[in-house]
């Protein structure tokens, strides 16, 4: 009688010859690869049954015969259609406020432009500097300062020092600091044209202490 470690060893010798066989079968036949037409050829770890099922050698040739393949999608741009329109010229209107036209869907006949500047005149009129108050000191006056920026960039302020004229690197300050207005003063007042400037770091830290004054 065979010992349970023969049984193993002829085990194993008649599935590797089975193995063989299996390859030798489909080597006679094998399958095509549908991009570059060469046999797909099995690795040595791999089934036979597995290899069966392939269409593509590898990677390469799957991406290059789906992607020619592949019907692309095209997506339109709505932003653009939404404002710049597809209305014929005579149903365009012209904004109130600048010779721009309107947005497509404008009720109010404004531009873009005109109805950001509205709507932050408004809101400065509507805001104070409370509204804006955190725990935090350092960001206390941040939302201010944000709404500063906007302010200065629709009044469209010259971007240089208004003491020597350096304009490489400019900082908007306000001329009467934040800390001294109420804190129910609108920002309207606080970030009035009036009260913004932009000055060089030098000469906006000597107007923070208090060595120069405009």
């Amino acid at each position: 009688m065979f010992s349970k470690n023969d049984q193993s060893v002829g085990g194993k010798i008649m599935a590797e010859r089975q193995k063989q066989e299996a390859y030798d079968r489909y080597m006679l036949n094998p399958i095509i690869c549908l991009e570059c037409h060469n046999p797909i050829i099995p690795n040595p770890e791999q089934k036979i049954q597995d290899v069966k099922r392939k269409k593509f050698c590898n990677h390469t040739c799957s991406a290059k015969y789906n992607n020619v393949r592949k019907i692309k999608k095209v997506i339109p741009n709505t932003n653009k259609l939404k404002w710049q329109g597809t209305k014929s010229n005579s149903q365009k209107k012209q904004c109130q406020n600048c010779p721009n036209i309107c947005a497509y869907n404008s009720k109010n006949n404004l531009c873009r432009e005109c109805w950001i500047i509205i709507q932050l005149d408004q809101y400065s009129l509507n805001t104070t500097i409370n509204d804006f108050n955190t725990t935090a000191s350092r960001h206390r006056y941040q939302g201010v300062r944000n709404h500063a920026h906007r302010v200065a960039k629709n009044l469209q302020l010259e971007q240089k020092c208004k003491i020597c004229n350096y304009d490489t690197y400019v900082e908007l300050c306000h001329i009467k600091a934040i800390s001294s207005f109420d804190s129910n003063t609108k920002l309207s007042v606080v970030n009035s044209k009036d009260n913004l400037c932009f000055l060089c770091p030098n000469h906006h830290k000597e107007l923070d202490l208090g060595l120069i004054t405009l």
